[in-house]
């Protein structure tokens, strides 16, 4: 049964039963449930259900009640001939409330992360590892060109050298909140709190030697004397709980949720810090201004907020 062959009283129908969906979904009630009516709430022949039957536009439940087919493909590509506005904004609702599902599920994982730190505040040297460490990698390690040839590397020597160099210098930073000998024990915390995210693989270790060259490149004991302890906790969670939503493929949402989602992760860090996102970041700025004036110039490029839009 082709919908363009509909006729005007199925066409009316088929046109209820869209309402319906989306008046369901507008209530929140979920795909499983949403659509489904009685027969004679739809005002369908008997020859006319059958018909819509066999050919999957519609479906009927346990109950004998029956729906529009709208988790099927070819049902929606069908109906889209005749359907075209409807079938988008059933696609629009969808969108939506998958987006809810995963914004709230991030909530969960977050509400985790926050509750693992408050009851055991030592929990904060893992975050603050794991986080920092992706900040860097991420951030391709910039430096002055010249620092990096005096020192007896070369640009491609230093992209790996530097890279590699990641988990040393956070690990640095996240021993000013205590003790952590190694990185693993980073990944272990991970593994005790049940966090869900994708295996970590990490650098290829690097001599200490370059560690050290790494480091007077970047003047990152400077860098480190400058660190609060609210703005290395602020970025360290900032960037850890981004790499574990990013895991579960929380971001892979409509702008509109990805703002939401955005505003999630800052709540936990003001909940959990006790300052608010304006502070923060001025903090943060007056700490960057100080590197530029003392020509620290790629520290802003390293040390950073994630973004996500």
């Amino acid at each position: 049964m082709r919908s363009e062959n509909f006729d005007p009283s199925t066409i009316k129908i088929i046109e209820t039963m869209f309402e319906v969906l989306f008046n369901d979904l507008s209530n929140r009630i979920s795909e499983e449930e949403t659509g489904w009516r009685a027969l004679d709430q739809f005002g369908i022949m008997q020859t006319v259900q059958s018909g819509l039957l066999s050919s999957e536009i519609i479906e009927r439940n346990s109950k004998g009640e029956v729906r529009l087919n709208f988790k099927n493909y070819r049902t929606c590509q069908e109906l889209k001939r005749t359907f075209a506005l409807q079938i988008d904004q059933l696609e629009y609702f969808l969108n939506v409330k998958t987006d809810e599902v995963t914004v709230n599920k991030a909530q969960e994982t977050l509400n985790k992360i926050v509750e693992s730190v408050h009851r055991s505040p030592s929990s904060w040297r893992y975050i603050v590892a794991l986080g920092w460490w992706k900040m860097l990698e991420s951030s391709g390690m910039p430096a002055l060109i010249d620092d990096i040839l005096n020192e007896g590397f070369s640009p491609e020597d230093w992209a790996i050298k530097a890279a590699s160099s990641s988990t040393e210098l956070a690990l640095s930073v996240s021993q000013k909140l205590g003790e952590i000998n190694e990185f693993n024990d980073a990944i272990n915390f991970l593994r005790q709190i049940k966090i869900p995210i994708d295996d970590i693989t990490l650098p290829s270790p690097v001599d200490q030697d370059d560690v050290q060259r790494v480091k007077k490149i970047l003047k990152w004991i400077d860098i480190e004397e400058e660190l609060t302890e609210p703005i290395i906790k602020t970025l360290g969670f900032l960037w850890f709980s981004f790499s574990v939503l990013n895991s579960t493929n929380s971001f892979s949402l409509s702008n509109e949720s990805i703002i939401k989602l955005y505003k999630v992760i800052w709540d936990a860090v003001e909940k959990i810090l006790g300052k608010s996102k304006s502070e923060l970041l001025n903090e943060l700025e007056s700490v960057m201004d100080k590197f530029d004036l003392n020509q620290i110039i790629w520290a802003s490029d390293i040390i950073r907020v994630p973004e996500v839009i």
